[in-house]
């Protein structure tokens, strides 16, 4: 009988150490869901804050363009903001793009600010072949791009190149964005 109640007891402390492990378990998973959620949100109020600084940007450029009469630069123009616009209503459906996707994102970028600072802007992008499959979240280069522009330009004598370099290494993406700002 002694046998039997210990038995019992073991058996018993065993379950409730197995429910305190996958009650445990699951609040940790719980925690780590909503650190995602709160990433997303956080990520989601940047984006609602760059797209309408840059769209106004970007209507005072066609309007500059449009009172010079330079009608095939004021079409080129307008066509690379559409490429940019096109390029961020689809990123709300994906979070993940490869990193080849982010820099034609950027070439049209990079045509939209030479056009608004008449020529100054420079952008030398530097980027291994093998990376170009990186998966990254997508839109990761304008927030960087918009803030050495900002900060780059503060500078009026000159020109101002923005040098960008991306790679890879120990299974972390690396991106640097540098201007002389």
């Amino acid at each position: 009988v002694f046998q039997f109640i210990i038995a019992g007891l073991l058996s018993t402390m065993l379950g409730y150490i197995y429910l305190l492990y996958t009650s445990q378990r699951e609040k940790e998973k719980l925690i780590e869901q909503l650190k995602i959620e709160s990433l997303e949100s956080r990520y989601s109020a940047l984006m609602n804050h760059i797209n309408p600084h840059f769209f106004f940007n970007a209507l005072n450029g066609v309007s500059a363009l449009v009172r010079k009469n330079n009608n095939e630069k004021t079409l080129d123009y307008v066509d690379k903001l559409s490429d940019i616009f096109r390029y961020t209503i689809k990123s709300d459906s994906k979070t993940l793009v490869t990193l080849s996707e982010e820099l034609t994102y950027v070439e049209a970028f990079r045509h939209v600010m030479e056009v608004r600072f008449a020529n100054k802007f420079q952008i030398d992008v530097d980027v291994k072949q093998e990376s170009q499959t990186l998966l990254l979240p997508v839109l990761s280069l304008l927030p960087l791009l918009e803030n050495a522009v900002l900060h780059g330009y503060a500078v009026p004598e000159g020109a101002c190149p923005v040098y960008v370099r991306v790679w890879h290494e120990d299974g972390h993406v690396h991106m640097v964005v540098e201007d002389r700002g």
